[in-house]
């Protein structure tokens, strides 16, 4: 594989596509279609055998799960988008800038949202994006949740698993988050 900038795929491009996470709501992905995925689904049971046309990782390669998803991707020739020097297909930042008059990205699902909607896909599918209860999945929310409103804004269909969707956090009794279904909208504010 060769490093290559990613050309936008906008003309014409009417196509689905499924953007998945390790998160344990994966399991109701239909897995079906174009698949991307985070780097890490190459290296987590029940994921790494998925056919993904792409992996998207922006950590460092020093941390093991990183490398071990890199060299697994290299085996099975999946591009890697990134940012970094790793990368065999670069993000598009500068396009993606200017496209968006802004670069809110933080998790590897908003960068795939943020490259599924510049590539012009029309429908994306969602599934293992959990976000929590480790606080690094938690901060990654509001960036998902920006370029899920950006795609509403241009008319691109989304959709999430349930489990994706219905995933909430309570304390418990020694302040460590604790992961919770809630799945009657009207009993969020008692559950928080």
């Amino acid at each position: 594989m060769s490093l290559n900038q990613l050309p936008p795929q906008k003309a014409g491009c009417v196509s689905n596509i499924t953007l998945l996470g390790r998160g344990p709501s994966w399991i109701e992905c239909p897995l079906k279609g174009e698949i991307w995925g985070t780097a890490t689904c190459l290296i987590t049971d029940g994921l790494k055998d998925i056919n993904y046309s792409k992996v998207f990782a922006f950590d460092s390669p020093l941390i093991p799960s990183v490398r071990n998803s890199l060299d697994a991707a290299l085996e099975r020739n999946i591009p890697v988008v990134s940012n970094l020097n790793y990368a065999t297909e670069l993000f598009p930042t500068r396009e993606v800038a200017r496209e968006f008059r802004c670069v809110y990205l933080k998790s590897s699902m908003s960068f795939m949202i943020a490259m599924a909607i510049y590539s012009g896909y029309t429908k994306l599918r969602i599934d293992g994006i959990d976000q929590g209860p480790n606080w690094h999945y938690a901060l990654s929310k509001p960036y998902v949740t920006f370029w899920l409103g950006v795609a509403s804004g241009r008319d691109i269909d989304w959709e999430m698993g349930k489990g994706s969707l219905t995933w909430m956090y309570r304390l418990d009794k020694h302040n460590m988050a604790e992961p919770f279904e809630q799945t009657d909208n009207d009993l969020v504010q008692l559950a928080i």
